[in-house]
């Protein structure tokens, strides 16, 4: 390194052969003498002579020296005044040079580490190849390999020439076998003989020696079968500037085409949606995906001499330069106003500019509306949130206990199928398994969520009655006792949205359940709420644990929310059957004494007081003024309202044509011995007496006793038929042959004979 040092600027070496050096003796020792070759070469002293002043006479300015406090190792470099009076020295922050006391590896000491690693470990091979050559010599064929890593001014790379002359001397691809005292045959395969110095070696030791990857080695290689030794120049040398060109212009003619699309196929938006955030959005139908529309576009250009984009210039073409047009994604309970009106402006480019205006107009105000009934909605959760007096946990309490108020949505969800098993077989597909369904109320100010798990056998429906029965177990045993209930479900007419359940809030609030209760359903379609965020974080832990039995999907729904515990399951009743909570006849109790809301699908709030009994304020939207309301009395006589407990609802008996089905079906699918018997026992006769439930904490027990029927099932196993020979005609025996032998005495007699 000295000698390097040493030489002056007309011997200076090149930077390859630098590096030859460094990679030799190792640059940790000469980290010194870099230094100090930096510094001479890369690095002016303060200039030590006068400054000279301008030949103008009328200028008198003394020039500005540098500081004394700076140190002589900043370069001082002139700079021109802007009236290029005087040239003013300024000085430059010094400049930070390697010291010698930095621990910093070099590129050798790492290859070095490398090396003792690679020969510490062995390549792995019989022949246990690296002890079969000095250390020295493995490392500099390394070293020089990686040097020719490199590409010249003819953009061929040396490291390629020299594996190529290698391939060309150890790889077998003659078009037959040539192997002593062997037969030629024709070659099936190439075969390739890896050689380092004259010694047969692996391919691991070889692809060390080499300084190349596996991938390196193998594309060598496979250039070599097929174009031979000829050197491989670099990919974007033989791709000129008229291509570059012609790409620029054709991702500007497929950009075209795409906005032209969309213009006559999208769905123009009058207001902005939620899920983006381009206002200039363009939503093309599901059905017409990126690969659908470049198929289109190449049709066009097959007579014309326009060569099209490729596919993956395609995409990012759409995505770079085409954001605002935008594939809609398959959706399920969609708005259908909001679909009619996308439909509709996307086809009224051929309509006068007042219809636009008008129909314009009408989807606004629609989204309008939309909008306005959810900021509602999410006020009414805020308020809620911030009273400082608000129980933090669901239980029993008192009535009207908590002076407040308490927001809580409702809905079901879709119904899961035991047993349920992440690694599920395929027959089961095609199988019904036993049929859970799920009702949740979503207690929002509070994070909490009551998941109701209702088993096949206590089902009675989906209707009112079953959607009463469980507000109403919820209202006596997880509510806060609030003073004033806000309630929001979907529009579902059969489930939430009825006159029976206007009955109920009347019951409620006569009953001094509430001092308030508000009904309020959200715009049809845009019913997306915190009942459904609870169900799709069961449905995510469901997804991947498994399930055979009723406790089982209530352990899961615990577990969903493992920090918050927000989820709180409650079994309706067990899988034989078994009642937990009853479900009560409320049609049978409201109807007598009911008056229907007229015009009912209309309203979206109703509003019930205990000052008020058996009345009810309805109005169009929650978010509308209470002026606005059409007050309207939905009982006929308020003093028959009363407080018992409507009767109690019986399921059906478990039909044993079903249980046959999953006793046979589905049991074999259940991989624990106890769940068989519990979610898929086998019928048998069973005898029951009329029982009573037992009432549940906080109900009535009015109405619960009932007798259930008794069952009388006899499981006939089914017997295989006697095989009949079709050679002697004779039972208990088939026509086979077994090992060579025939099963039939008289076949094997007559065969013999033969």
């Amino acid at each position: 390194m000295a000698l390097v040092v040493g030489m002056s600027v007309s011997d200076s070496l090149s930077t390859a052969e630098v590096a030859r050096l460094l990679n030799r003796h190792g640059a940790s020792a000469f980290t010194e003498d870099v230094r100090l070759l930096f510094e001479d070469y890369f690095t002016h002293h303060a200039a030590t002579d006068e400054m000279q002043s301008s030949d103008d006479d009328d200028s008198d300015a003394e020039p500005v020296m540098p500081d004394e406090s700076i140190e002589t190792s900043q370069p001082v470099i002139p700079q021109h005044h802007e009236d290029n009076s005087e040239l003013r020295p300024v000085v430059q922050p010094a400049v930070t040079l390697p010291s010698a006391d930095l621990s910093m590896e070099s590129s050798s000491a790492v290859d070095d580490k490398k090396l003792d690693e690679f020969l510490a470990t062995g390549c792995g091979c019989a022949r246990n190849c690296t002890t079969l050559f000095t250390r020295d010599m493995v490392r500099q064929s390394s070293l020089d390999s990686t040097e020719l890593d490199m590409y010249c001014g003819d953009h061929i790379n040396h490291q390629h020439i020299l594996l190529l002359g290698a391939m060309n001397a150890l790889v077998h691809n003659q078009e037959h076998t040539i192997q002593k005292g062997h037969k030629p045959q024709n070659r099936a395969e190439t075969r390739s003989t890896y050689m380092f110095r004259g010694v047969p070696v692996c391919r691991k030791f070889f692809s060390f020696v080499f300084a190349c990857g596996e991938k390196r080695l193998k594309n060598v290689k496979k250039q070599f079968l097929v174009e031979g030794i000829v050197p491989k120049q670099h990919k974007n040398v033989s791709k000129p500037h008229s291509m570059r060109r012609d790409e620029f212009q054709s991702r500007q003619q497929a950009c075209a085409f795409i906005q032209n699309f969309a213009e006559n196929h999208a769905l123009v938006l009058p207001g902005r949606m939620t899920n983006y955030k381009n206002p200039d959005l363009k939503l093309l139908p599901s059905s017409m995906t990126k690969k659908y529309v470049y198929g289109l576009y190449t049709d066009s250009l097959k007579d014309s001499s326009t060569e099209p984009l490729s596919l993956r210039l395609w995409y990012e073409t759409w995505s770079e330069l085409c954001g605002n047009v935008v594939v809609q994604l398959p959706r399920t309970d969609l708005c259908s106003l909001c679909q009619q009106n996308q439909m509709t402006v996307g086809k009224m480019k051929n309509l006068d500019e007042e219809k636009k205006l008008q129909l314009i107009q009408k989807c606004q105000d629609h989204l309008l509306t939309v909008q306005k009934e959810r900021g509602k909605y999410s006020e009414i959760i805020l308020q809620c949130k911030t009273q400082n007096a608000i129980p933090k946990l669901p239980g029993i309490h008192s009535k009207c206990s908590f002076v407040g108020t308490m927001h809580q949505s409702f809905d079901f969800a879709q119904q899961i199928h035991l047993p349920h098993n992440p690694q599920q077989v395929g027959p089961i597909y095609f199988l019904t398994g036993y049929k859970v369904g799920l009702f949740g109320i979503a207690m929002e100010p509070i994070g909490k969520f009551i998941l109701y798990v209702i088993p096949e056998a206590c089902a009675t429906g989906k209707g009112s009655n079953v959607v009463l029965s469980l507000l109403h177990h919820y209202f006596e045993n997880f509510a806060l006792g609030e003073t004033e209930t806000v309630c929001h479900a979907d529009n579902c007419c059969g489930q939430n949205k009825n006159n029976f359940m206007m009955q109920y809030a009347v019951w409620h609030t006569v009953n001094h359940f509430s001092e308030q209760f508000s009904l309020n359903f959200l715009p049809v379609g845009h019913t997306k709420f915190w009942p459904d965020l609870y169900f799709g974080l069961f449905k995510k832990k469901l997804r991947t644990t498994k399930a055979e039995t009723i406790a089982d999907v209530c352990k899961i729904a615990t577990e969903a929310c493992p920090v918050t515990n927000a989820i709180i399951p409650v079994a309706v009743g067990d899988e034989r059957g078994k009642i937990f909570i009853p479900t009560y006849d409320w049609h049978s109790k409201f109807e007598p004494n009911m008056r229907q809301i007229q015009e009912l699908k209309k309203f979206h709030q109703f509003k019930f007081s205990h000052n008020a009994p058996g009345r009810v304020v309805c109005k169009l939207t929650a978010s509308a003024a209470d002026e606005d309301g059409v007050e309207m009395t939905i009982v006929k006589d308020v003093n028959a309202v009363g407080i018992d407990l409507p009767l109690v609802t019986e399921p059906q008996p478990f039909p044993v044509e079903r249980q046959k089905y999953l006793a046979e079906k589905i049991r074999p699918y259940v991989t624990d011995d106890d769940a068989k018997d519990i979610l898929c026992p086998f019928p048998c006769l069973v005898e029951e007496s009329p029982a009573t439930l037992e009432p549940v904490a906080g109900t009535s027990s009015a109405g619960i006793t009932a007798a259930r029927p008794t069952i009388h099932v006899e499981l006939v196993a089914t017997k295989r038929k006697t095989p009949v020979c079709s050679y002697c005609k004779e039972s208990g025996h088939r026509n086979q042959v077994r090992n060579k032998t025939a099963l039939c005495p008289k076949r094997k007699k007559d065969e013999g004979d033969t």
